[in-house]
């Protein structure tokens, strides 16, 4: 899939994007992690046919932690 350069531009105050594509059926496609890029366009691959494009905009990023605890879980003679 091409895409030109100036349908990407992303925001001024933008850290960040990401391209998502989607098929006919809304599944998400994984991408091939391959691409090209020239100064007029950038070429996405992914697998499968892509029916819808969507652009995320990171604005800014953050860190944070979620403390949490996990019990062990009790030992069952049954296979799942």
């Amino acid at each position: 899939m091409r895409v030109s350069r100036s349908v990407l531009d992303l925001d001024s105050d933008a850290v960040g994007g990401l391209l998502l594509a989607y098929a006919a059926n809304g599944s998400a496609l994984k991408d091939t992690e391959e691409f090209a890029s020239t100064d007029a366009y950038m070429e996405f691959r992914f697998w499968g046919t892509v029916a819808a494009v969507s652009i995320v905009e990171v604005k800014e990023w953050k860190t944070f932690s979620l403390p949490f605890s996990i019990k062990p879980s009790k030992a069952s003679s049954k296979r799942p």
